[in-house]
C-alpha cells in the first residue's frame, strides 16, 4: 500500500496549503519552522472563513 502524503482532506482549499509544506523537511530549520508558521496561519484564515472543513461533523 503505497501512502499519500499529504492525505487528501476533501478540502481544495485546505489541501493546497497543506502540501505546500511537501520538502519543508529538507529546508534550514529556520526556513522550515516558517513554512509550518506560514502554513498554520493559512490554514487558521481558512477556519475563520469556513468553520469546518467537508465531511466533519
Amino acid at each position: 500500500m503505497n501512502a499519500v502524503w499529504p492525505e487528501p482532506t476533501g478540502d481544495p482549499a485546505a489541501d493546497a496549503i497543506v502540501s505546500g509544506l511537501d520538502g519543508a523537511d529538507a529546508l534550514s530549520p529556520g526556513d522550515e519552522v516558517e513554512a509550518y508558521r506560514t502554513a498554520l496561519d493559512a490554514l487558521s484564515r481558512l477556519l475563520e472563513e469556513q468553520p469546518r472543513l467537508p465531511g466533519t461533523p
